[in-house]
């Protein structure tokens, strides 16, 4: 379950080492949702997976896969519908800004 969600904190689930890893990103979360959200609109109706914009941005997958369930929450980016798979093979999401 997580926890009440606040646009300028980052998501956490209810333990501590979530509670934690959210504490220790908070100081870049804003920039980092900033830096997901325009790579969205930069990819346009193709969209892009966590995966992808990771790998775009230069940043850890574990930093970046949170970002999105925050903007998700926010309402600024929504699942395309579509889906690719992503570097483990698996079926991931594709995701475009609103």
């Amino acid at each position: 379950m997580f926890t009440e969600y606040q646009p300028t904190s980052p998501a956490s689930r209810s333990n501590d080492t979530s509670l934690f890893a959210a504490a220790k990103i908070s100081h870049c979360a804003a920039q980092l949702r900033a830096q997901v959200l325009e790579h969205l609109r930069n990819c346009g109706a193709h969209g892009a997976t966590p995966d992808e914009t990771a790998d775009a941005l230069q940043k850890d997958i574990l930093n970046i896969r949170p970002r999105f369930t925050e903007l998700k929450l926010d309402m600024k980016i929504a699942d395309s519908g579509a889906r690719r798979k992503n570097s483990k093979g698996n079926t991931a999401k594709v995701w475009i800004a609103i």
